[in-house]
């Protein structure tokens, strides 16, 4: 956070402009690191479960919120409903979706209530 944080005060001062952070995401499970080459469980900042969604994306949105001039309009997460559904390809095998298996909501969607 501190590097995006670094970015945003510098894009702000540069651009002058709003800015949106786009296209993020956290993992709420960590099934999809059995495999080589996926991130691991030592190189997150924040705990691979729903309450450590939760953390990153409270954090994220903070940090967005503070971002210098009042710049910092939004964060919007990429596909939210990325939920497993037999027979097809999901990214991740759902770990980024803000919602289990079942689509009831995780905890990380009351991160965007204001």
């Amino acid at each position: 956070m501190d590097a995006l944080r670094d970015n945003l005060h510098a894009t702000d001062k540069a651009y002058g402009k709003d800015i949106m952070v786009v296209e993020t995401a956290y993992p709420h499970h960590g099934r999809f690191t059995q495999k080589p080459g996926d991130w691991s469980h030592e190189r997150m900042a924040w705990p691979i479960s729903p309450q450590g969604q939760r953390a990153f994306l409270v954090e994220l949105i903070k940090t967005v919120r503070r971002t210098t001039d009042g710049r910092g309009i939004g964060v919007l997460y990429w596909y939210p409903e990325s939920i497993p559904v037999e027979g097809l390809r999901v990214w991740c095998e759902g770990a980024m979706a803000l919602f289990d298996e079942h689509g009831k909501a995780l905890p990380a969607v009351k991160a965007f209530q204001p």
